[in-house]
């Protein structure tokens, strides 16, 4: 296992705007905060939202899509810029436990929900994560996409980690 040290740059607290979209929000929060590598928790209500799952077997996300309105029990994630053109964007790699009325619960990566409120705490780090894209979307890195295949060594693009699949 391969560790890495990170300092903490700043704290924030901030309210997430209601019928926006909860996943952007974070993005623009980052945005506003100039967090290039941040950790953040979050919790609130969606009134839709599309969850994502990994199939490790085929090695493809499928969505799962809930049109309700939902408690946000659980998010977690974290901030890294996307893109090494020389304009890197914020991306907020979300994973969220939304619960129904019942107790029952949809669960995984969060691609996109609407605010009904939320509000979510960063941890900004002094130094950022550069997550780059690739055609495979397991934390969107070259290096992972070819290590699923051969199951070999290869260094994560978001945390700089050398990591063994």
């Amino acid at each position: 296992m391969q560790v890495r040290e990170v300092d903490t740059a700043a704290e924030y607290v901030a309210t997430l705007q209601a019928g926006e979209d909860w996943r952007a929000e974070i993005e623009t929060v980052a945005e506003a905060v100039g967090a290039d590598g941040a950790w953040f928790t979050a919790v609130g209500g969606v009134r839709d939202a599309e969850v994502w799952f990994y199939d490790q077997e085929d090695l493809q996300y499928g969505p799962t899509y809930v049109d309700e309105p939902m408690e946000v029990a659980s998010c977690i994630g974290n901030v890294a810029a996307v893109g090494t053109d020389g304009d890197p964007v914020r991306y907020a790699h979300t994973h969220a436990v939304l619960a129904r009325p019942d107790g029952s619960v949809v669960a995984g990566h969060l691609n996109r929900a609407t605010v009904f409120v939320g509000e979510v705490y960063m941890k900004v780090f002094d130094e950022g994560f550069d997550r780059k894209r690739a055609a495979t979307p397991v934390l969107d890195t070259d290096a992972w996409a070819s290590a699923t295949d051969d199951r070999s060594a290869f260094r994560d693009e978001v945390t700089g980690l050398d990591l063994r699949r």
